[in-house]
């Protein structure tokens, strides 16, 4: 039977209530196969990079690579790969301010510039 896997890196720390899958069932249960086949189950590799640190309530999806050095904020749900040195967050207000520092060390940029 296949596996998906889960790698994490050296130094990585995974928080309280994380959840790293490896494998989804959702096709199963739409095509009313639960408990039946398990034909539908969707198994990919995760992976998890060195120096990370994972924040509790969060989840990380089946198949999904993140890179070296990356922050996942707390009750984040990442469907998608990250980049070394990633600051990720699923919450609003947190990318928001996020967005505003970039703009204010592009200002600082330009300012030095002069």
């Amino acid at each position: 039977m296949p596996i998906g896997g889960l790698e994490i890196g050296d130094y990585t720390q995974v928080g309280l209530y994380v959840m790293l899958w490896s494998h989804s069932t959702h096709k199963q249960a739409l095509a009313s196969e639960t408990g039946i086949s398990k034909e539908k189950i969707e198994y990919k590799e995760t992976k998890i990079g060195k120096h990370c640190f994972i924040a509790g309530h969060s989840v990380i999806s089946a198949g999904v690579t993140i890179g070296d050095g990356v922050i996942v904020a707390p009750m984040s749900f990442v469907d998608r790969d990250l980049p070394d040195g990633t600051v990720f967050s699923n919450n609003r207000r947190m990318r928001d301010l996020e967005k505003e520092v970039r703009l204010l060390k592009k200002e600082v940029e330009k300012l030095k510039g002069r």
